[in-house]
C-alpha cells in the first residue's frame, strides 16, 4: 500500500528526538503511544473532512493495536507453553 502516507525514518527520527527532549517522554509505553498518534496523524493527513479525519487517525490507532495485542498474545503462548512459533514465508 504505497499510496498510504506513513512517516518516513527521517520523520520517525525528528519524532523520538522532539518526544524524549521536549516532550520528555520516558519509557516505552510514552513513546509507543505517541509514534502510534503521529503515524495515524500522518495516514490521515490529507483527509479535510475533520470528523472523517478523526475516524481514519482512530482506525490506524486501532489497527497498530491489534497488531500489538497479537504479538502480545503470540509471545504468551510462548511463555506459557515453551512452544516456539512457526514463521511462513512467502
Amino acid at each position: 500500500m504505497d499510496s498510504i502516507n506513513k512517516l518516513t525514518s527521517d520523520e520517525a527520527r525528528d519524532a523520538l528526538e522532539n518526544m524524549i527532549t521536549v516532550l520528555g517522554c520516558e519509557g516505552a509505553a510514552a513513546i509507543a503511544e505517541v509514534f502510534i498518534e503521529r503515524e495515524a496523524e500522518k495516514v490521515a493527513s490529507d483527509i479535510k473532512d475533520v470528523k472523517a479525519k478523526r475516524g481514519a487517525e482512530l482506525t490506524v490507532f486501532r489497527m497498530i493495536l491489534d497488531k500489538l495485542e497479537a504479538a502480545y498474545a503470540e509471545e504468551l503462548h510462548v511463555h506459557e507453553t515453551g512452544e516456539q512459533p512457526t514463521y511462513e514465508i512467502g
